[in-house]
C-alpha cells in the first residue's frame, strides 16, 4: 500500500502520481518502511515518534490553497508592472513629446501642472501654448530635448539627480518644462512635468471697459487709467480685447500678444482706440452749435472750449459741425476720426454767399456812383472808418484836370477762399474779389484811350445790424489759377466818368506844382503796390521817367518781390513837402508798409525817401530814389 507525502491520500502500487493532487509518488509501501527500520542499528537511540493531533488536510482543500496563493502572486506582480508603468519617467516623458508633436492641447494640459496645485490649467492655455510651438517649431524640439536630458539625469544617480537637472537648467539651456520627482506610489518613484505660470498686467483708459483674453471675460475697469493683473498662463500666443460701449462709441480693440518667461509682457495695454476731441474754432459761445455723429445731431456746444467725447478714433467715426448763423444753419464736412484735433471749417454755403454778394453789390454800385456824384452820402454798407478815407480819396479827384473814365463789366468773389471768424465787433468774413472791366484818365482834348483791366482786390465785412458792413478794402495780388469758384456780383455793367477837364489851368504858382508832385506822388505809390502785388510793372510805369535810374531799379524791385510771392499793403504816407532848382525837384516823404510774405509771416517797415521829379512834357515823373 502506497499513500501520498503530499496529501496522504491511499494509492495503488502501479501509480506514479498521486490521482489526488497530482503530485510524484516515491516508494513508500510497507515493506520499505520495515526494511528501514530494521536496518537500524539496534543499539542506535530510536527517535521518540511524536503523535500528530492534526488531520491531514484534504485533497479539495488543498487544491484550493494552491489556486488561491496563484491568484496573489499573479495579482502582486500585476500590481508591481503597472506600478512601476505608471510611475515611469520614460512613459511621462514620450507621452509629453507625443503630445506636443501632435499639437493636442488637451493632452499637454493633462500632462502639465502648475506648483500651486489648485491652479488647473485650461484647455484654451494650451491651445495658446501648441501656436506658440507651431509658429516656433525649433522652441518645440528644444523643450522635448530638454526634458529627455532632464529625465536621463533621473536614471542615473539618483541621489544627484536634482543636481544634475539644476545644472542642465542654469547652465545655459534653461527648459519651459520642468521633471521633477514628486512622492512615490507604493514603493515606486512618482515623477510631474511643471511649468512657471506667467501673470500679466493689463491697462485700459476709460472705466467700464471689458477685457477678455479670447471670448473670456477677464475684468472690467473699474476707474479710468485702470490696471490689473491676471494670470496664471502658459506660455503661449493670445489673443487679448478690449471693448468699451459707450453713448457715442461702441468699440473693440484687440491684440496678439505672446507670452514667453524670456519675453514677458509685464503690461499690456488694451486701451480702446478713443478719447475725447478737441475742436480748433475762430468762434465764441455766443453761436450755437450741436455736433453730428454718424448723422445723429448731439447736443454740444463746440465754441464752449469744452472737449467732447469719449469717442472711437479709429477711423469708424463721422464727425461734423453745425451751427446757426443769422443768414442760416453752416455745416461742416464730415471728417471720420483719427486723432483728438477737429478743425472746424466752414464752406461757403448758398445762404452765406447770397447774404455777402447782396452787401458787396450794394456797398460797389453805390460806392461807384457816389464817387461820379461826389457825394458820400450815396455810399452804403460801408463802416464809418473807411467812410473818412473814401472822403479824402473824393477831396483828391476833384482837384484833377483830367477825365477819368471807369467800366466795370464784371465782379466776381471767390467762393473757395473766404474767412468766417468771430471778433469784438461781431461776425467778420473775408473775402477776395476779381474786378474786370477797363479805365483811362486823358484831358478833354485827347481822344479817349482804355485800358482793359483785371485787378483784384480784399475786403472785409462785419456782420452788425442784420447786415454785412464793408469795414476794409484793399487791393491784393492773387494768382489767377486760384481763382476758380468764383460767383458775379453784379448783375450789369457799372460805369462812371469823371469830368474835371473845364478847371485846367497852368500850374505856374507853387501851390499848383506842389499839388502835380503830391498827385504824381500819390499815383506812384499806388501804382508801385499794384505792380508788385500783380507781378506787372505797367502798373506804375506811366509815373515814372523812361530810362531813368528809378525805372530800373523799380524794374527789379517788381520782379524780384513778384517771383518771393511778396504782397505789399500801403498803412500810411505823407507828402512832406518839396524844394527844387528850376530843373528838377527834390519830394521828401515818409511811409509805413506792410510786407507780407509767402510763409504767413509780415512786417511794418517805416521808410523816409527823397525822391526826384522832372517835367516830362505836361507831367511831372520820377527819376531817382534816395533815403
Amino acid at each position: 500500500m502506497k499513500f501520498c507525502n503530499q496529501c496522504g491520500t491511499k494509492i495503488d502500487t502501479d501509480k506514479k502520481f498521486c490521482t489526488e493532487c497530482g503530485a510524484p509518488l516515491t516508494n513508500n509501501d510497507q515493506s520499505s518502511v520495515e526494511k528501514q527500520i530494521q536496518s537500524t542499528p539496534s543499539n542506535q537511540p530510536q527517535p521518540a515518534k511524536r503523535a500528530s493531533s492534526k488531520a491531514p488536510m484534504s485533497p479539495k482543500k488543498k487544491k484550493k490553497v494552491i489556486i488561491i496563493g496563484s491568484a496573489v502572486a499573479v495579482v502582486l506582480a500585476t500590481v508591481y508592472f503597472i506600478g512601476a508603468y505608471f510611475t515611469s519617467q520614460e512613459r511621462l516623458v514620450d507621452a509629453f513629446e507625443d503630445a506636443v508633436v501632435e499639437g493636442d492641447a488637451e493632452k499637454i494640459a493633462d500632462l502639465l501642472s502648475f506648483r500651486n496645485q489648485e491652479l488647473k490649467i485650461a484647455n484654451e492655455d494650451a491651445e495658446a501654448f501648441v501656436k506658440y510651438l507651431e509658429a516656433n517649431p525649433e522652441d518645440g524640439d528644444v523643450l522635448v530635448e530638454s526634458v529627455k536630458k532632464q529625465s536621463e539625469a533621473y536614471k542615473g544617480n539618483k541621489a544627484n539627480a536634482e543636481d544634475e537637472v539644476l545644472e542642465f537648467l542654469v547652465g545655459g539651456e534653461e527648459s519651459l518644462v520642468r521633471l521633477e520627482q514628486d512622492g512615490k506610489f507604493l514603493f515606486f518613484d512618482r515623477y510631474q512635468l511643471y511649468i512657471e505660470p506667467i501673470y500679466v498686467q493689463l491697462h485700459t483708459e476709460f472705466q467700464g471697459t471689458k477685457l477678455y483674453k479670447g471670448d473670456e471675460e477677464l475684468v472690467e475697469a473699474s476707474s479710468n487709467d485702470f490696471s490689473k493683473e491676471v494670470g496664471p498662463f502658459l506660455p503661449g500666443i493670445y489673443t487679448f480685447s478690449a471693448e468699451y460701449k459707450h453713448e457715442y462709441m461702441d468699440v473693440k480693440e484687440e491684440q496678439e500678444v505672446e507670452l514667453t518667461p524670456y519675453d514677458n509682457h509685464s503690461t499690456i495695454n488694451l486701451s480702446v482706440n478713443g478719447g475725447t476731441v478737441y475742436f480748433d474754432s475762430a468762434f465764441d459761445d455766443s453761436v450755437n452749435s450741436n455736433v453730428i455723429i454718424n448723422g445723429e445731431s448731439v447736443d454740444f456746444n463746440v465754441f464752449s472750449d469744452e472737449a467732447f467725447g469719449p469717442v472711437a478714433l479709429d477711423g469708424s467715426m463721422e464727425m461734423a459741425v453745425q451751427a446757426e448763423f443769422p443768414w442760416g444753419t453752416m455745416t461742416t464736412e464730415a471728417v471720420a476720426l483719427e486723432n483728438d484735433y477737429f478743425p472746424i471749417e466752414f464752406a461757403m454755403n448758398d445762404a452765406l454767399q447770397k447774404s455777402l454778394v447782396d452787401a458787396i453789390a450794394t456797398h460797389y454800385t453805390s460806392y461807384m456812383k457816389a464817387l461820379e456824384k461826389g457825394d458820400v452820402a450815396l455810399i452804403e454798407n460801408m463802416s464809418e472808418d473807411l467812410m473818412a478815407d473814401f472822403k479824402n480819396e473824393l477831396d483828391y479827384r476833384q482837384v484833377e484836370d483830367y477825365i477819368y473814365t471807369k467800366e466795370t463789366t464784371k465782379l466776381e468773389m471767390d467762393t473757395d477762399n473766404f474767412s468766417l471768424i468771430s471778433t469784438e465787433d461781431g461776425l467778420l468774413s473775408t473775402v477776395y474779389l476779381k474786378e474786370t472791366g477797363k479805365e483811362g484818365f486823358y484831358y478833354q482834348a485827347d481822344d479817349p484811350q482804355l485800358t482793359e483791366e483785371e485787378s483784384y482786390l480784399i475786403y472785409e465785412l462785419v456782420y452788425q445790424d442784420d447786415n454785412w458792413v464793408v469795414t476794409s478794402k484793399d487791393g491784393t495780388w492773387i494768382d489767377p489759377s486760384n481763382f476758380e469758384q468764383a460767383v458775379n456780383i453784379i448783375e450789369e455793367p457799372v460805369s462812371i466818368k469823371l469830368d474835371n477837364s473845364t478847371e485846367t489851368a497852368e500850374a505856374d504858382d507853387e501851390s499848383d506844382t506842389e499839388e502835380a508832385l503830391k498827385e504824381v506822388y500819390d499815383s506812384y505809390l499806388g501804382g508801385l503796390i499794384a505792380a508788385i502785388n500783380n507781378g506787372d510793372y505797367s502798373e506804375v510805369e506811366p509815373f515814372i521817367k523812361a530810362g531813368s535810374e528809378l525805372e530800373t531799379a523799380q524794374r527789379d524791385l517788381v520782379k524780384r518781390l513778384s517771383e518771393k510771392n511778396i504782397v505789399e499793403e500801403l498803412q500810411d504816407y505823407d507828402f512832406v513837402g518839396y524844394e527844387t532848382d528850376g530843373s528838377y525837384y527834390v519830394l521828401d516823404t515818409t511811409e509805413t508798409i506792410k510786407i507780407n510774405y509767402q510763409d504767413g509771416t509780415s512786417e511794418v517797415q517805416d521808410y523816409q525817401w527823397k525822391y526826384t521829379a522832372v517835367k516830362d512834357g505836361d507831367q511831372y515823373k520820377l527819376t531817382t530814389i534816395e533815403e
